[in-house]
């Protein structure tokens, strides 16, 4: 798998978004399913990036039992949530990234991500729907929007060479084809990284204790996506090298995973 890089050194950038603010979020612990392996790591170290690597110095990061009951909703909400309250339109940039479970609906059309405390049989009342996601994000008016998340959807738990995978929603065989609104597509300022297509199953890495797509999403950041070491990193940078080392290295793992991305690829993420 090549030379494993330290993803806990974060070196700064140069970088500052004055207008920016971040909401992490990691479940690894769940009361009624099988944990989401490094999701807390996932999140505590791209807290890091997003302060030192991108330059936000206003990042909300929630883990675990703090992500219970209506959180989702809480942060979320166009309208009352808290993420609203420090939104200035047209002026804040939002960054958001999730790491832990995301489960579909038994017909497999419809993706939620689930809160710590969530029953799968109460899956369309206590999770939230990644439309839902999306649209209230592009509803806060925010200068751009900018979604990473390193989750799957087929119903199965994350698993790596040392962990196995296990059934989320007992149902075998579904074919996962979501009906997902789209905001990038008229919306040059959204952009979405996810870690793999929506029937596939989201890797950890043990080598690093974190999710595979965190892992390379980082060590891109660090500098090894700049593709034409222009000392920049732009979003189509950092999908290019996030897609192809992830697609490779869990081939050797435990089977395919394709990150996708949607967005705008000039776009500079940062400088350093």
């Amino acid at each position: 798998m090549g030379d494993i890089v330290d993803i806990r050194q974060v070196p700064p950038s140069k970088t500052e978004r004055n207008d920016a603010v971040a909401v992490v979020i990691g479940v690894e612990d769940y009361d009624n399913i099988p944990p989401a392996p490094y999701a807390s790591n996932d999140a505590e170290i791209m807290k890091k990036y997003f302060k030192d690597r991108l330059g936000i110095e206003q990042v909300v990061t929630m883990t675990n039992d703090e992500v219970s009951g209506f959180a989702f909703d809480d942060i979320f909400n166009p309208d009352y949530g808290k993420l609203q309250k420090t939104v200035i339109e047209g002026k804040t940039d939002v960054f958001v990234f999730y790491s832990g479970h995301g489960l579909p609906s038994k017909d497999g059309e419809d993706i939620y991500l689930f809160p710590s405390d969530g029953k799968v049989p109460r899956l369309e009342q206590q999770g939230y729907h990644l439309n839902k996601l999306y649209t209230s994000l592009e509803k806060l008016g925010a200068k751009s929007v900018t979604v990473f998340m390193d989750a799957c959807f087929s119903g199965a738990s994350k698993s790596s060479e040392n962990i196995d995978s296990k059934n989320l929603v007992a149902t075998k065989g579904l074919s996962i084809e979501p009906k997902i609104k789209k905001p990038w597509e008229k919306n040059d300022n959204f952009n979405v990284f996810t870690s793999s297509s929506a029937d596939e199953t989201s890797l950890g890495f043990d080598p690093s204790s974190t999710g595979l797509f965190t892992y390379y999403l980082c060590a891109g950041m660090q500098g090894k996506a700049d593709a034409n070491n222009d000392r920049k990193v732009t979003m189509g940078e950092l999908k290019q090298y996030v897609k192809k080392h992830v697609k490779n290295t869990s081939k050797k793992i435990r089977g395919l995973q394709s990150p996708q991305f949607h967005g705008n690829e000039d776009k500079v993420l940062f400088e350093y």
